[in-house]
């Protein structure tokens, strides 16, 4: 549950942070913005994380969908970083 949590808010911040400041090409404003590869590209280019920081993110992110989807298998090692 922690993880869902953790990366809802995380999604949350950075789509927020997109919209606020205006940086996305994607102008609908009625539909939902949900890509996260994209936003932590635009990020990464305003130096606000590093390359490092967007592969951690995108791993945490990779292992919260691959829990929700085999909830039975959690690669521990994965889990503690």
């Amino acid at each position: 549950m922690a993880l869902i949590s953790i990366d809802d808010a995380a999604m949350t911040a950075i789509s927020n942070y997109i919209k606020t400041n205006n940086l996305s090409e994607i102008n609908d404003t009625d539909k939902p913005i949900n890509n996260l590869e994209l936003f932590l590209e635009i990020i990464v280019k305003q130096h606000k994380i590093t390359n490092f920081e967007m592969e951690d993110i995108k791993k945490f992110h990779n292992l919260k969908k691959n829990l929700l989807q085999q909830s039975d298998i959690i690669i521990s090692d994965v889990v503690n970083k």
